[in-house]
């Protein structure tokens, strides 16, 4: 494998990494721009964009052109838009390199956001939040970070809500264009079996005519600081007619550059990644509590946070939380075995390693370091910082997080 980084005339960087062991590529634009990025009158406008890049230009003027030229050359396509961050991608045969690089360097840069196709994708979009809203696993999710990013763009709602989504004009998504997609916010990652040379080619021929600045001022997001604030609550119910209630207790975490992030990755494997974990084998196996238990790690480039989550029958929310809290100390005080160390490091080295099986895998993982953090580190690299996680570094970062001043809770229930 071979890595290659460029920076050309407008600013807008590339990240090839060059296989032999593939007959596939995956071209993928990916754009710092996302939901933090907007202000609370346009809640869901980085999505809204994304979702209507693939309708229509000039040379191909709708969707379903776009989808039939890219099958054809036997390529998939997606698009995906976080808080941070909004990607589109390609992944076709190698030997079709060029023509899938063109048509996406075509959507991604000439694309018509015509008042059709925005009609229509308003609806789409609609009906996208109200299935989100029918999930009470999303929609406590949901409360839950509106209720604890207060006053934070990061509590907007990446897909917007039904009242922002009706409002969105056809002129705000070429001002969020103008003003987002430059040069310096544009990486374009190439991953697969592919010549340099034909790389720089189509990006200097494709690309150069990306804007070098955003043709208006680009506002950074606020970043968020952690203060205390009435309307955060501690406690949050949610009213809804289901039949479990559903709960997430969460609270600060680190952002994405801290170094300390691999010894919280290795102690929420201990606590809730695979059969082997704690909250799968008490929760689940051992107490008969909950069918579905997760534990999430969300890291920001200021900010961090954690959230467990599972649904469980409403009488017996409070035995739930407290024997979650009651893992999440004693993983804090370092009561798990050798066994249970050992497994959670093979465990998060070894889906390293399985999750980048396809050029699509590798252009993710690859593509977001050097889109997102302040250094890019290698497979063997990574490995080497799990292995060299010490009992005392899950100490540290576990007391410095799961205690009860930092416990926020949102619960989805019937009554």
């Amino acid at each position: 494998m071979e890595i290659i980084k460029q920076k050309y005339t407008n600013g807008v960087r590339s990240l090839s990494v060059l296989t032999s062991d593939t007959q596939a590529v995956t071209i993928m634009f990916l754009v710092k721009v996302g939901s933090r990025y907007e202000n609370p009158a346009e809640e869901g406008l980085a999505h809204f964009v994304e979702h209507t890049l693939f309708k229509g230009t000039n040379k191909r003027p709708s969707s379903k052109q776009i989808g039939m030229e890219i099958e054809s050359l036997g390529g998939t396509s997606n698009a995906f838009t976080s808080y941070d961050y909004t990607g589109y991608y390609i992944k076709a045969p190698a030997i079709n390199f060029v023509e899938s690089f063109e048509i996406l360097a075509d959507m991604f840069k000439n694309s018509q956001f015509s008042q059709d196709e925005i009609a229509k994708e308003r609806g789409v979009i609609i009906e996208e939040i109200k299935m989100y809203e029918d999930r009470p696993t999303s929609k406590v999710a949901e409360a839950w970070s509106r209720n604890f990013f207060q006053n934070s763009t990061l509590g907007l709602e990446i897909t917007g809500t039904i009242d922002s989504v009706k409002q969105m004009k056809q002129q705000q998504f070429f001002d969020f264009m103008a003003k987002h997609y430059y040069g310096e916010n544009v990486l374009i990652v190439i991953a697969g079996n592919i010549d340099q040379t034909i790389v720089e080619k189509l990006i200097n021929g494709n690309c150069s005519d990306i804007p070098a600045q955003a043709d208006r001022v680009t506002s950074a997001f606020a970043p968020f600081k952690f203060e205390q604030d009435p309307n955060r609550k501690k406690y949050l119910k949610i009213i809804k007619d289901v039949e479990q209630t559903h709960v997430i207790l969460g609270g600060l975490a680190i952002n994405r550059n801290d170094p300390r992030r691999f010894a919280l990755q290795v102690a929420n494997t201990i606590l809730a990644n695979g059969f082997g974990s704690r909250l799968f084998q008490v929760i689940r196996d051992e107490l008969g509590l909950a069918y579905y238990i997760y534990s999430r790690l969300a890291n920001y480039e200021d900010t961090g946070v954690f959230q467990i989550g599972l649904g469980v029958d409403s009488t017996r929310v409070e035995e739930a939380i407290n024997a979650v809290k009651k893992e999440l100390t004693s993983i804090t005080n370092g009561d798990f075995t050798d066994a249970e160390f050992r497994r959670a490091k093979n465990y998060l080295l070894g889906n390293l390693i399985t999750e980048l099986e396809t050029s699509e895998d590798i252009a993710s993982y690859y593509g977001m370091q050097d889109l997102l953090q302040t250094e890019r580190l290698t497979i063997a690299e990574v490995k080497e910082k799990i292995l060299s996680i010490s009992l005392n570094d899950i100490h540290e970062i576990c007391a410095e997080l799961f205690f009860e001043d930092n416990y926020h809770l949102a619960v989805l229930a019937k009554n």
